[in-house]
């Protein structure tokens, strides 16, 4: 929006940037949520805490780590999509 109301009008580079911009925002949600061992994000079960779900579905020894372990890796897959 910023890049449209200063007057470029190249869109792709504007939807590169906003779409990066969004990818950051998505892994900094998913990191504050485990930081703060958040189990719900606007009324739904954070990333973190559905595969600690899935885990424990599984029968798998301390699902609550491997939520955690499995949401850093997905905040870092957002960090390697938008780097």
């Amino acid at each position: 929006l910023g890049g449209i109301t200063g007057g470029n009008t190249e869109g792709d580079a504007v939807d590169a940037v906003g779409s990066a911009m969004e990818l950051i925002q998505s892994g900094l949600l998913i990191h504050d949520d485990i930081m703060d061992r958040d189990k719900k994000r606007r009324g739904e079960s954070s990333i973190f805490n559905q595969y600690a779900e899935m885990a424990a579905q599984d029968g798998l020894q301390d699902s609550y780590h491997i939520g955690e372990s499995l949401g850093i890796c997905a905040t870092c897959r957002v960090k390697d999509c938008v780097w």
